[in-house]
């Protein structure tokens, strides 16, 4: 691990060799856990702030708490406390929503990370102007490689991800 000298005054270095002789680690130790800290807290703060912005301006607000009401539905997925599942993000164009929703399917283009796998969760989410948003929780089923019908235009993906919906 390199390491780099920063100068900080006399009272926060002597704070730091008290945290640190109190709970037994190095000063790095304690320096490295609590910029992660603060660095937290500072992304917290941030979205709180922006969370209130966005409680100011009312049409966003309740387009926001539409899609909140959709994330609801996540709680209710079937599974049993501890049954390891993963939840998946699949960002869909709003022109491919009609053809996923009526077979829940999902296309994966082959450069997808990882894929998803039966008992999996996938929130379907719509991109672009106006229709944005979660729009539907599902379970995967099975991932296939694609059969080749043609369902979206920029077609064919390497890999299908069948599902049943929960919402």
């Amino acid at each position: 691990m390199s390491s780099e000298v920063i100068r900080i005054d006399q009272d926060a270095v002597q704070k730091l060799k008290a945290i640190a002789y109190r709970l037994d680690k190095s000063i790095q130790e304690v320096l490295s856990a609590a910029i992660e800290s603060f660095r937290r807290q500072s992304m917290l703060d941030a979205t709180n702030a922006a969370f209130a912005a966005l409680r100011k301006d009312a049409p966003a607000w309740i387009e926001e708490s539409k899609e909140r009401a959709d994330w609801d539905l996540a709680t209710a997925d079937g599974f049993q406390e501890g049954e390891p599942s993963s939840m998946y993000v699949a960002n869909c164009e709003p022109s491919h929503w009609d053809a996923c929703r009526a077979e829940t399917v999902f296309g994966v283009k082959p450069s997808a990370h990882r894929l998803p796998k039966a008992g999996d969760l996938l929130m379907v989410r719509l991109t672009g102007a106006g229709r944005y948003g979660v729009k539907a929780i599902w379970r995967v089923r099975e991932v296939t490689d694609d059969d080749s019908k043609p369902r979206w235009p920029d077609g064919p993906y390497a890999k299908l991800v069948w599902c049943e919906s929960l919402s």
